[in-house]
């Protein structure tokens, strides 16, 4: 099994940064299940519920290795997060990024595995328009 890239960790953080994901507060709450819940229903399109559902619990348990507070965390039957927002509360505030961040970063690698990285990178590009082309290619000097 291949570990996240750098570049797929740099994507991560910049598809949470633009999403404004701050737990701080009340509108934070609902940025950090948001952007989990765009790619859930897109990728729901694609490989269906429980394709869905496996590989998110796949990139949680991944991000679990990481991250001690995850471990709070479930994926409901539906593919939905149980948990995450309560969880990243009682964390520190730059741990509730990074946990973000980290299981954001593991479902990106396990999509570009899984799929590939031009439809990895067609399906961000869809999700997240504003994301510059340069920011989603995960391979230096490789890309669409």
């Amino acid at each position: 099994m291949r570990t996240v890239t750098p570049a797929e960790r740099d994507l991560a953080r910049i598809i949470w940064e633009q999403a404004g994901n701050q737990p701080a507060s009340p509108q934070g709450q609902n940025l950090m299940t948001a952007t989990f819940e765009k790619l859930r229903l897109h990728l729901l399109k694609l490989i269906g519920v429980m394709g869905f559902q496996t590989m998110f619990a796949r990139a949680l348990a991944l991000a679990k290795l990481e991250i001690d507070w995850l471990h709070d965390v479930q994926i409901d039957q539906d593919g939905s997060l149980i948990g995450f927002v309560e969880a990243a509360f009682k964390s520190e505030t730059n741990d509730a990024a990074e946990g973000g961040i980290a299981l954001l970063a593991h479902l990106l690698s396990l999509l570009d595995n899984s799929i590939g990285e031009i439809l990895t990178f067609r399906l961000v590009k869809s999700i997240w328009p504003e994301i510059s082309d340069e920011s989603i290619l995960f391979n230096a000097g490789e890309g669409p």
